[in-house]
């Protein structure tokens, strides 16, 4: 069984568990597009001050997700203008390419529509990503693509999909 667990932002042990998965998972995803330095500008905020105070302010979501009572991955949210948008969702690549992360999908659509929201997007960083191909096949499709600016000389760019419920 599949199942998300939700952080909140006075659990420091899960807090802790997230970062222990997330920082290898966002490593293995950017070393590729970024160098190490620019890698360290974002990562700088991989910490559990804001993570807490990023879930505290309902700024983001964060989930943990576990699969037969191991953890092996994460999920982060936010909630925009009626729409859960998906700004990161990582498994551990071993359990990669088993319809877990189809199955996550659907908890998250099931959520959606007892919100009364009949959308999801998710944000991409990398066009060149196999994550694009995983979320077109979902159903989602292209909207837009957005530069956002880090600091000194990095920009990240993102592709936004959306499923459309």
């Amino acid at each position: 069984m599949i199942e998300l667990v939700k952080l909140k932002s006075n659990d420091k042990k899960l807090i802790d568990t997230l970062i222990t998965l997330e920082l290898p998972l966002l490593k293995e995803y950017f070393y590729p597009i970024l160098n190490k330095q620019e890698f360290s500008s974002i990562s700088v905020f991989i910490n559990k001050e804001t993570i807490a105070r990023e879930i505290k302010e309902k700024k983001r979501d964060y989930y943990i997700v576990c699969y037969e009572k191991n953890y092996i991955g994460f999920l982060e949210m936010q909630l925009k203008e009626n729409f859960f948008n998906i700004l990161r969702f990582f498994l551990e690549k071993k359990h990669r390419n088993k319809g877990l992360g189809r199955k996550i999908l659907n908890l998250l659509i099931e959520e959606s529509k007892k919100c009364g929201y009949n959308k999801i997007e998710a944000s991409i960083v990398n066009s060149k990503s196999s994550s694009n191909s995983v979320f077109t096949s979902w159903g989602f499709v292209f909207q837009k693509e957005i530069a956002r600016y880090l600091g000194g000389n990095v920009y990240l760019y993102e592709f936004v999909y959306r499923l459309n419920l």
